[in-house]
Protein backbone atom coordinates (compact mmCIF):
# COMPACT_ATOMS: atom_id res chain seq x y z
CA UNK A 1 0.00 0.00 0.00
CA UNK A 2 2.77 2.20 0.98
CA UNK A 3 4.94 1.31 -2.78
CA UNK A 4 0.86 2.33 -4.31
CA UNK A 5 0.91 5.59 -2.37
CA UNK A 6 4.65 6.81 -3.50
CA UNK A 7 3.46 5.83 -7.16
CA UNK A 8 0.05 7.77 -7.34
CA UNK A 9 1.66 11.65 -7.41
CA UNK A 10 -2.32 12.62 -7.34
CA UNK A 11 -2.22 16.30 -7.55
CA UNK A 12 -0.95 19.56 -6.60
CA UNK A 13 -1.46 18.83 -2.95
CA UNK A 14 -0.44 15.80 -2.76
CA UNK A 15 3.42 14.69 -3.26
CA UNK A 16 4.84 13.47 -7.18
CA UNK A 17 5.38 10.57 -8.59
CA UNK A 18 7.95 8.65 -6.94
CA UNK A 19 9.74 6.47 -9.89
CA UNK A 20 10.35 2.50 -9.22
CA UNK A 21 14.16 2.97 -8.45
CA UNK A 22 13.73 5.50 -6.25
CA UNK A 23 11.55 2.95 -4.46
CA UNK A 24 13.58 0.51 -5.04
CA UNK A 25 16.52 2.25 -3.26
CA UNK A 26 14.70 2.84 -0.22
CA UNK A 27 14.27 -0.77 0.26
CA UNK A 28 17.89 -1.50 -0.42
CA UNK A 29 18.66 1.46 1.92
CA UNK A 30 16.17 0.04 4.81
CA UNK A 31 17.59 -3.69 3.95
CA UNK A 32 21.27 -2.33 4.48
CA UNK A 33 20.46 -0.45 7.81
CA UNK A 34 18.68 -4.12 8.79
CA UNK A 35 15.22 -2.64 8.90
CA UNK A 36 12.72 -5.03 7.42
CA UNK A 37 10.81 -4.25 4.10
CA UNK A 38 7.18 -4.37 6.26
CA UNK A 39 8.44 -1.15 8.08
CA UNK A 40 8.02 0.36 4.68
CA UNK A 41 5.16 2.42 5.67
CA UNK A 42 5.99 3.40 8.99
CA UNK A 43 9.94 4.60 8.40
CA UNK A 44 10.01 5.48 4.63
CA UNK A 45 8.00 9.38 4.02
CA UNK A 46 8.06 11.41 0.42
CA UNK A 47 9.02 15.47 -0.06
CA UNK A 48 6.51 17.14 -2.21
CA UNK A 49 8.75 16.62 -4.67
CA UNK A 50 8.77 13.21 -4.83
CA UNK A 51 12.00 12.15 -2.94
CA UNK A 52 11.90 9.26 -0.57
CA UNK A 53 13.21 9.53 3.18
CA UNK A 54 13.84 7.31 5.56
CA UNK A 55 12.99 8.56 9.50
CA UNK A 56 14.69 6.08 11.80
CA UNK A 57 15.30 6.94 15.66
CA UNK A 58 18.48 9.53 14.49
CA UNK A 59 15.86 11.60 11.91
CA UNK A 60 14.87 11.73 8.37
CA UNK A 61 17.62 11.25 5.68
CA UNK A 62 17.44 10.45 2.36
CA UNK A 63 16.48 6.78 1.33
CA UNK A 64 19.47 6.90 -1.46
CA UNK A 65 23.63 5.80 -1.18
CA UNK A 66 24.15 9.44 0.09
CA UNK A 67 21.81 9.20 2.73
CA UNK A 68 22.01 13.26 3.46
CA UNK A 69 20.35 14.05 6.67
CA UNK A 70 17.42 16.59 6.68
CA UNK A 71 15.65 18.48 9.27
CA UNK A 72 11.55 18.16 8.92
CA UNK A 73 10.98 21.81 9.99
CA UNK A 74 12.42 22.42 6.64
CA UNK A 75 11.02 19.90 4.82
CA UNK A 76 7.89 18.88 5.43
CA UNK A 77 7.60 15.09 4.76
CA UNK A 78 4.23 13.11 3.71
CA UNK A 79 3.81 9.70 5.37
CA UNK A 80 1.43 7.11 3.05
CA UNK A 81 -1.93 6.76 4.48
CA UNK A 82 -0.94 8.07 7.77
CA UNK A 83 0.22 4.71 8.91
CA UNK A 84 -0.21 1.79 6.85
CA UNK A 85 -1.44 -1.31 8.82
CA UNK A 86 0.50 -4.25 9.38
CA UNK A 87 0.95 -6.36 6.05
CA UNK A 88 0.48 -10.26 8.29
CA UNK A 89 -1.10 -8.77 11.13
CA UNK A 90 -3.53 -5.93 10.44
CA UNK A 91 -5.55 -5.94 13.75
CA UNK A 92 -5.40 -8.49 16.82
CA UNK A 93 -8.20 -10.19 15.66
CA UNK A 94 -7.43 -9.82 11.92
CA UNK A 95 -5.02 -11.63 9.34
CA UNK A 96 -3.88 -11.40 5.59
CA UNK A 97 -2.32 -14.82 4.34
CA UNK A 98 -0.50 -14.90 0.76
CA UNK A 99 -3.13 -17.17 -0.89
CA UNK A 100 -6.00 -17.31 1.53
CA UNK A 101 -9.04 -15.35 -0.07
CA UNK A 102 -6.24 -13.93 -2.33
CA UNK A 103 -4.58 -11.72 0.10
CA UNK A 104 -7.52 -10.20 1.64
CA UNK A 105 -7.90 -9.02 5.24
CA UNK A 106 -10.15 -11.83 6.86
CA UNK A 107 -11.27 -12.18 10.49
CA UNK A 108 -8.67 -14.62 11.70
CA UNK A 109 -9.25 -18.33 11.59
CA UNK A 110 -12.33 -17.62 9.14
CA UNK A 111 -12.48 -17.29 5.45
CA UNK A 112 -14.66 -13.85 5.90
CA UNK A 113 -13.21 -11.05 4.31
CA UNK A 114 -13.08 -7.80 6.19
CA UNK A 115 -14.06 -5.48 3.29
CA UNK A 116 -17.08 -7.92 3.40
CA UNK A 117 -18.04 -7.27 6.77
CA UNK A 118 -17.27 -3.46 5.83
CA UNK A 119 -19.65 -3.46 3.12
CA UNK A 120 -22.35 -4.48 5.07
CA UNK A 121 -21.71 -2.08 7.89
CA UNK A 122 -21.71 0.55 5.16
CA UNK A 123 -25.41 -0.92 4.20
CA UNK A 124 -26.19 -0.04 7.64
CA UNK A 125 -26.44 -3.99 8.61
CA UNK A 126 -25.72 -3.61 12.47
CA UNK A 127 -23.48 -5.82 14.51
CA UNK A 128 -26.03 -7.98 15.44
CA UNK A 129 -27.61 -8.68 11.84
CA UNK A 130 -23.79 -9.49 10.59
CA UNK A 131 -22.92 -11.80 13.21
CA UNK A 132 -26.63 -13.47 12.45
CA UNK A 133 -25.10 -13.73 9.22
CA UNK A 134 -21.75 -14.73 9.96
CA UNK A 135 -22.27 -17.23 13.37
CA UNK A 136 -18.11 -17.81 13.27
CA UNK A 137 -17.49 -14.48 13.19
CA UNK A 138 -17.60 -12.54 16.90
CA UNK A 139 -18.04 -8.85 18.01
CA UNK A 140 -14.20 -8.10 18.49
CA UNK A 141 -13.27 -9.10 15.15
CA UNK A 142 -16.10 -7.53 13.44
CA UNK A 143 -15.52 -4.29 14.83
CA UNK A 144 -11.78 -4.65 14.12
CA UNK A 145 -13.15 -5.14 10.32
CA UNK A 146 -14.83 -2.18 10.49
CA UNK A 147 -12.45 -0.39 11.86
CA UNK A 148 -9.64 -1.78 9.51
CA UNK A 149 -11.43 -0.67 6.06
CA UNK A 150 -12.54 2.46 7.30
CA UNK A 151 -9.29 3.37 7.98
CA UNK A 152 -8.25 2.58 4.19
CA UNK A 153 -11.44 4.07 2.86
CA UNK A 154 -9.71 7.42 0.84
CA UNK A 155 -13.26 8.37 0.99
CA UNK A 156 -13.96 8.58 4.40
CA UNK A 157 -12.62 11.83 6.38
Amino acid sequence: RAIDFFRKGTGHEEPSKVSIRKIREALNQLGLRGVSREQLSRVVAVSRAGQLYIDLDAGPFRADAGAQGVSEEVLPLVRPYGAGPDLFEPRPRLRIIPGKLQGEPHLLGTRIASATIYGLRAAEYSEYQILYLYPEATGEAVRDAIDLERSLDRRVA
